[in-house]
């Protein structure tokens, strides 16, 4: 039997990047096309190596490091870890669930199939492969929908660190409050939570403007703040003004959404 190299590259160029995407869809990280483009440049790569040296003994091995590589120039950051390997887990878990379909539709179908070197042989496979591919990304996103409800009010909040202060933050879609002119967000923090802080010099005028009229609030930068937010921590800079009213709810602070962005 031929085998195409260019054929082979390109299915597995194709199934790693969908597998990917899928996968960050299932993690609820942020999609970069073009390290999803060079990862799967990557996996493509790895299978012609595959085929042109018959690694077929230690084939299994070199697929599991070719995926775990694939994720690392995909999403891996330093001091990220968790995140780098429960994206691992994901993408696991994502490749049984479409490679389970293929094989399901082949057998529906009766279709007959060999394999070698990691590739399948078989009658009309590249039709099977791409139908087996989209059941597996309908059940992907069935299993996200099916938890979206409980995603919605994580989705909302997040969690501000600063200067070693933890505070569930909610974020306001319609508070666009800013300084004046280097536009850094400001978080509004109820007066509990704000005494933490300790003694803090409100050298920063906020004019803000409201239904009641306009004024001017006074706040603080912090010397290091981290956002959590959708299984994603980044460093960030910004304002901390106290509330002139209690913050019911289970969060501590409001903040604006230019602070995840």
């Amino acid at each position: 039997m031929t085998v195409y190299i260019e054929l082979a590259a390109a299915s597995n160029f194709l199934t790693c990047g969908i597998t990917l995407f899928v996968t960050s869809i299932l993690d609820h990280s942020r999609i970069v096309i073009l390290r999803l483009c060079l990862a799967s440049l990557f996996s493509a790569i790895i299978s012609l190596f595959i085929i042109s040296q018959n690694a077929q003994p230690y084939q299994f091995i070199i697929r599991i490091l070719t995926a775990l590589g694939a994720c690392a120039i995909y999403i891996f950051e330093r001091k990220r870890y968790r995140a780098y390997f429960r994206f691992c887990l994901l993408f696991f878990f994502s490749n049984i669930i479409m490679l389970g379909c293929v094989y399901l539709l082949m057998a529906v179908f009766n279709i007959k199939f060999s394999q070698k070197n990691g590739i399948i042989f078989a009658d009309n496979v590249f039709t099977v492969v791409l139908f087996g591919i989209f059941l597996g990304m309908l059940a992907c996103v069935l299993f996200v929908r099916s938890h979206k409800k409980a995603k919605l009010i994580s989705q909302t909040v997040c969690r501000v660190t600063a200067d070693g202060v933890a505070l569930p933050t909610l974020i306001d879609t319609g508070n666009k409050l800013s300084t004046p002119f280097s536009k850094i967000p400001v978080m509004i923090v109820d007066s509990g939570s704000y005494k933490q802080f300790g003694e803090v010099a409100e050298n920063i005028e906020l004019p803000y403007r409201t239904v009641n009229g306009k004024g001017i609030m006074y706040g603080f930068e912090p010397k290091e703040v981290y956002v959590e937010y959708m299984n994603e921590k980044k460093k960030v800079r910004l304002i901390i003004t106290q509330s002139g009213e209690p913050i019911t709810g289970e969060f501590n602070a409001i903040v604006g959404p230019a602070i995840i962005y």
